[in-house]
């Protein structure tokens, strides 16, 4: 019987070892996002914009709430220039799950805001979401963060009767 070229061809990619697969997410890459967590917590509580959206990729998109998404570096720059003060800021992830490439945090946020016009800051607490990347020097930034806060919305003034 004689063999056709297909048949030699894929008889040859058989005996060849499998490629391994890339390494995988990492109990270092976990901990070096979660410094990463750190690090916004204290930019954020200084009210260090520049230090707050270096911790961003730069084609990242923002999504905070009551407000449009924003994308880019200048666009994340411009939500946390409007962002209020805010102090005490705590970042807890509660899932994490990733590749080597890329991963996906999931947790909860405190913090208190000083709001335009209050005289005591305001506690918060809500959730988020978001979308990690490694980049090329091994370093880990938020490519997509979506953020809501638990504290329902005041409820409108009722209408004035004529």
């Amino acid at each position: 019987m004689r063999a056709t070229p297909a048949f030699a061809a894929l008889a040859l990619l058989a005996c060849q070892p499998a490629a391994s697969p890339p390494p995988g997410f990492t109990d270092a890459d976990r901990q070096a996002i979660e410094a990463q967590h750190t690090a916004w917590s204290a930019a954020a509580n200084a009210g260090d914009r520049a230090a707050l959206t270096a911790l961003y990729t730069e084609d990242a998109t923002v999504m905070p709430p009551n407000s449009p998404a924003a994308s880019g570096r200048v666009g994340v720059r411009q939500v946390f220039d409007a962002f209020p003060p805010v102090g005490d800021t705590k970042l807890t992830s509660t899932d994490v799950v990733g590749t080597a490439e890329s991963a996906v945090v999931r947790g909860v946020y405190s913090m208190n805001l000083m709001l335009p016009g209050a005289t005591a800051a305001v506690a918060d607490t809500g959730k988020f979401i978001e979308l990690w990347r490694k980049q090329a020097d091994g370093t880990w930034l938020i490519s997509w963060d979506i953020w809501n806060s638990d504290i329902a919305a005041p409820a409108p003034e009722p209408a004035k009767k004529p």
